[in-house]
């Protein structure tokens, strides 16, 4: 339901979705922290629909394949409108039914149904329901039954998910609560608890330039994600002659001087150092300083010594 008067003595509603019968319910619903008009609601049938007017009009995603069930939790991805984490129960939304799998991206490009759905469950215990995947600043945080687990590298059915907060007791985790200063999460019967934020590992997605001469000096833009508080910068096995970290995006590193070659360039932070990928390649070509002699017959035959 939908009231464009909320202070009013007696706001009108009117509905604007229409899922199911009488049994089935809504059980989630999020708006874009960037983009307010658009608007996701999930039902207990497994069905999520979106409105992109600022919840006047809804339309249907695709429905994931053989998990047509009870939708727990949906967050929008901040970069992404159209893109959203949702997790989900098997039937029941305590009810997690062993090797169901439970939490999944979907994102799309043109309609809300033409998207794809990719299940990260991965390594979460098996044993446990999912109430809600949040965004942390890159990082994808889950409250399930045991606890928060979070995850800075979406890999399908691949994804690793590690605990966090190890002093926090082994319980129901039923919402999470993204702020400047940390993540909250609130408990089943445990009350609330504080927790560090989580932050993905750095990633490079551009170099410019991305050749430069043997003997380094050479000025290079990286460009990438989560790269705030580096603490190195590795041209393959050989750090930089120096950097400065421009912004969360950006850093300006000195080439050092390093063999003729290809390498990898990378990014350390507190929180990992960043995939190698041809992204970050850079080519260190040989420098040409001199031919002796540097004329020649025009017959060729002469040897020349390059330096």
């Amino acid at each position: 339901w939908r009231t464009t008067n909320p202070a009013a003595a007696s706001p009108t509603w009117t509905k604007v979705t229409a899922v199911g019968g009488s049994e089935v319910h809504v059980s989630a619903i999020v708006a874009s922290a960037t983009h307010p008009n658009v608007v996701y609601v999930g039902f207990t049938n497994g069905v999520i629909q979106v409105s992109t007017d600022g919840g006047k009009t809804f339309a249907s995603i695709e429905l994931l394949a053989s998990l047509n069930h009870f939708v727990t939790g949906l967050s929008v991805d901040p970069a992404n409108p159209q893109a959203i984490a949702a997790s989900f129960s098997y039937e029941h939304t305590r009810n997690y039914g062993l090797g169901h799998p439970h939490v999944a991206l979907y994102s799309y490009t043109t309609t809300p149904g033409s998207g794809t759905w990719s299940i990260i469950s991965g390594n979460l215990p098996q044993s446990t329901s999912v109430s809600r995947v949040v965004y942390d600043n890159g990082a994808l945080i889950a409250a399930t039954d045991q606890g928060v687990y979070a995850t800075g590298a979406p890999a399908g059915e691949s994804t690793a998910w590690t605990r966090v907060g190890t002093e926090m007791p082994n319980v129901q985790v039923q919402d999470l609560d993204v702020e400047p200063d940390g993540l909250y999460a609130v408990t089943h019967g445990r009350g609330a608890w504080k927790l560090p934020s989580a932050t993905a590992p750095p990633t490079v997605t551009k170099l410019k330039p991305n050749t430069g001469p043997v003997a380094g000096g050479t000025s290079v833009s990286i460009t990438g994600a989560n790269l705030t508080g580096a603490t190195a910068v590795t041209f393959g096995s050989t750090a930089a002659t120096s950097f400065k970290v421009n912004s969360a995006t950006s850093i300006t590193a000195i080439s050092p001087a390093e063999a003729a070659g290809t390498v990898d360039v990378t990014v350390t932070t507190p929180n990992g150092t960043s995939a190698i990928s041809t992204a970050d390649h850079f080519k260190f070509a040989p420098t040409i300083t001199g031919l002796s002699p540097n004329t020649g017959s025009k017959a060729g035959g002469t040897s020349v010594t390059v330096s």
